[in-house]
């Protein structure tokens, strides 16, 4: 590694068990020079070329990471799932390991399969404390008060196993030794929408939560989750944004969080719904200066589009993303913005294909979002049903998210970008 000047490593999500043939990395760079990766744990080097994407397979075991020298490089990881529900699930790589992740959404009902996947990339062991919340408070486990994980390795833990039929479950994973990264694998068995789902944890609450991605109306059941882990109450106010307008619900006005609980807000029952169908983005914002974590899931209800998607809101906003796949081959493929500012912008999106130039067509460029508003950009056109990255570039902050729908896979996705 002489010579190849500063090193960025991106830990990324391991293949579960129930990943069967599409586990995969795709990786790119902003640098204007080609860069030498590192992919462990094949111990693979490549060249990360500018503005091109890397496909790479995730091998089982082991911790997947991505070494960046001398520039900066973003990673996404997308899966194709076995099993009884199936699906397809995607989520960012994290920039960093860190002490404590939180999961404002899951459940431990009948037909709900919660995973935290806790990874461990260094060279000593981890020991790590998982605590769950619910809406009447904490729930701790004496399995989970100590749970070791090797050093190079991941460690599955079975939510269903400790907690029982608790519709409304959110976790804590703090370390008391070293650092780790943890995502929360969800697969929900329901015939009405089955599918699977992947989501990196928040290392930290926060004041404010963006969310682009989102539909209210007949075929969709979203939920908002929050988790108050500080011991202060927490006020919280959730707006609604479409390309149309922005819409302050009074049912999702100064939500009241109780200390170390967590709150599921249906918008199917908590909002009045359209008679067709709308996508809406949402802003989860704490209006007392007590910081929280939130997260969304929406199950897709419709005959021709069935499954779920789940991801942890963006705590902040910025002029440029980058977005991976989230699905292999995706039949719809949409990239949708949120611009939480009191401005309008513009927005630019580049797409990155494992070989070839970006391809940046006109359609795709000054494409306005009004201030507060969300807007949804289709893709699936010049994708062509392939893995191809997206590169937005805005006048001013605004909030990405990649989403697409998967046949093959029966099953929708959705991953944040990483800023």
């Amino acid at each position: 590694r002489t010579g190849m000047g500063s090193e960025e490593t991106l830990y990324c999500p391991p293949a579960t068990p129930d990943v069967t043939d599409g586990g995969r990395l795709a990786i790119s760079t902003a640098s204007s020079e080609p860069i030498p990766v590192r992919l462990e744990p094949a111990h693979t080097d490549r060249t990360l070329d500018p503005r091109r994407l890397l496909v790479a397979g995730v091998p089982a075991g082991g911790t997947p990471s991505v070494s960046a020298f001398g520039g900066s490089a973003v990673a996404h990881g997308f899966f194709s799932l076995g099993g009884q529900a199936g699906g397809a699930a995607a989520a960012p790589c994290a920039r960093s390991a860190s002490e404590r992740w939180y999961f404002a959404a899951g459940s431990s009902a009948i037909g709900f399969e919660d995973t935290l996947v806790i990874t461990n990339p260094f060279l000593d062991e981890a020991v790590v404390r998982v605590l769950f919340y619910t809406p009447e408070g904490p729930v701790a486990k004496a399995g989970l008060a100590d749970v070791a994980v090797p050093a190079g390795r991941s460690v599955a833990v079975a939510v269903n196993d400790y907690v029982l039929r608790r519709p409304v479950l959110a976790a804590e994973v703090s370390a008391t030794r070293g650092r780790v990264v943890a995502w929360k694998h969800e697969l929900r068995h329901d015939p009405a929408g089955s599918g699977g789902s992947l989501s990196l944890g928040a290392a930290a609450a926060a004041p404010d939560w963006y969310f682009p991605d989102g539909a209210l109306g007949p075929g969709y059941d979203e939920r908002i989750s929050v988790l108050n882990p500080s011991d202060r109450e927490a006020i919280v106010t959730i707006t609604l944004s479409s390309s149309e307008r922005v819409v302050q619900p009074p049912e999702l006005v100064e939500l009241s969080l109780p200390p170390l609980t967590s709150r599921e807000i249906a918008l199917r029952r908590s909002v009045p719904q359209p008679g067709s169908a709308i996508a809406v983005g949402a802003v989860v914002r704490s209006i007392n200066g007590v910081e929280v974590v939130a997260g969304r899931t929406v199950a897709y209800l419709e005959r021709a589009r069935r499954g779920l998607a789940a991801e942890t809101g963006a705590a902040r906003s910025a002029r440029l993303w980058r977005l991976g796949p989230v699905v292999g081959r995706p039949e719809r493929d949409t990239v949708v913005i949120l611009n939480p500012g009191h401005r309008g912008a513009s927005i630019r999106i580049a797409l990155l294909n494992p070989g070839g130039a970006p391809l940046a067509p006109r359609s795709l460029q000054d494409i306005r979002v009004p201030a507060g508003r969300a807007v949804r950009v289709a893709v699936e056109r010049w994708t062509g049903g392939g893995p191809a990255a997206a590169e937005v570039e805005a006048t001013g902050s605004v909030v990405a998210e990649r989403f697409a729908y998967s046949s093959r896979d029966e099953d929708a996705a959705a991953a944040m970008g990483m800023a």
